[in-house]
């Protein structure tokens, strides 16, 4: 079946969209052991124990490419929510990384430093681990299913 090149578009749009959400199911395992919260920004915090992970959220991952560079701010670094951590590259785009939280990075993932592109569309590494100050700074962020709803609502707008 030959397909014009719209019905082909459409169709990878929908796959991957598919491949999407049938990947976020791994958040939704490790969101059992770790509470996760998702931003405006698309990054994610996994916390447990008063310890964060952050990281890109597999949509920013897939808008932005392939990195190429990434830079983060040092462990010992005190932050604040809201506050530029640093930032990727791609081809594609550059974006700061957004602190969802206020406290300490306490490690930086040294192996997405030394390799950009192993973070590419799928990966679930983090970026950041951070001591926080204040947990309930999290309750202005999205849980999975608020965050899969704003997903839908701004793919409608583009």
């Amino acid at each position: 079946m030959n397909l014009l090149p719209a019905q082909n578009l459409s169709r990878g749009i929908v796959l991957n969209k598919l491949l999407f959400y049938k990947s976020v199911k791994f958040f939704s395992i490790w969101g059992r052991l770790y509470n996760t919260w998702y931003t405006d920004n698309h990054q994610w915090i996994k916390v447990k124990n008063n310890t964060g992970f952050i990281g890109l959220t597999e949509h920013a991952q897939q808008f932005i490419g392939e990195l190429s560079y990434i830079e983060l701010g040092g462990v010992g670094k005190h932050i604040k929510k809201g506050e530029c951590l640093g930032f990727v590259e791609s081809s594609k785009a550059a974006t700061d990384i957004i602190s969802p939280v206020t406290g300490e990075i306490t490690e930086v993932n040294e192996k997405v430093l030394q390799n950009p592109a192993g973070l590419a569309y799928g990966s679930k590494e983090w970026l950041l681990k951070v001591n926080l100050n204040n947990e309930e700074e999290l309750k202005g962020h999205m849980n999975e299913e608020e965050y899969f709803k704003f997903i839908h609502e701004t793919d409608k707008l583009q």
